[in-house]
């Protein structure tokens, strides 16, 4: 073959392994109406596997932003009770002066 047309990389699958002997069987038995060849199979594999790894990141980055964003809300939501206890309360001591 042609080394600049191929990609070439060797795989070996453990009897003794679960996940691999899963692996093997899988490629043993892989849909030769969806996929032409082994290569074709394994590649495919490898690409859907990393998007749902980037997607599974991508869900926990965002369930980190939300939480920190939530956290935020609360404190801001805090802030500004205060705010308008001083401002009520800044009003209410100006009041109590003029009626004096």
């Amino acid at each position: 073959m042609d080394n600049d047309k191929v990609y070439t990389t060797s795989l070996r699958l453990y009897k003794k392994r679960p996940v691999h002997a899963q692996a093997y069987r899988c490629l043993k038995n892989y849909n030769t109406d969806i996929f032409k060849t082994k290569d074709d199979f394994l590649a495919e594999a490898v690409i859907h596997f990393s998007r749902y790894l980037k997607q599974e990141e991508d869900a926990k980055q965002m369930r980190l932003i939300n939480e920190n964003l939530e956290r935020q809300d609360k404190h801001l939501i805090e802030m500004v009770k205060s705010a308008i206890y001083q401002v009520q309360k800044s009003e209410s001591e100006q009041g109590n002066l003029w009626c004096g």
